[in-house]
């Protein structure tokens, strides 16, 4: 089990320099999950990229490599600004900070990533289907990029 700043353990077990500490860390969480959701993508883009060769596909392999690095911007810089002294997060003696609503930022911030998912789980779907394959190993085919996006 992590004990490091009272990971892997209930909140209400937890001293509040500890909760404190977590807080602080979080922000740093933030910004690591944004490049390890964004690098993954970018690689497979990258290998259609290799793959693909209809204008069209490449075309959206473009536009899909711009939303993703876009929004990646997007959410560091929103992760950076959440809160306006940035320090506010995790002191509750400064009263008087500016933040954006937080709880609605993690809801919706998923949206976009879930969205790019999906699509690049589709994007192969075509190009697969028209191989000069049996239907058998197309269907093989398609359940190895499947589960790729697993």
């Amino acid at each position: 089990m992590v004990k490091y700043a009272g990971l892997g353990r209930h909140i209400v077990s937890l001293q509040l320099p500890i909760i404190l500490e977590y807080a602080k860390m979080s922000i740093a969480f933030e910004y690591l999950y944004s490049f390890a959701i964004t690098f993954p993508k970018l690689a497979i883009i990258c290998l259609y990229l290799r793959i693909f060769v209809e204008r069209k596909h490449r075309l959206i392999c473009y536009i899909m490599i711009a939303a993703t690095v876009l929004y990646t911007v997007m959410a560091l810089l929103i992760t950076s600004f959440m809160c306006i002294p940035l320090k506010s997060l995790w002191d509750p003696s400064i009263t008087d900070a500016r933040c954006i609503d937080i709880i609605n930022w993690w809801r919706w911030s998923t949206l976009p990533n879930s969205l790019g998912d999906i699509i690049l789980l589709a994007l192969p779907v075509p190009m697969i289907l028209k191989l000069k394959l049996p239907a058998r190993d197309r269907a093989v085919v398609l359940c190895i990029f499947f589960t790729g996006g697993m």
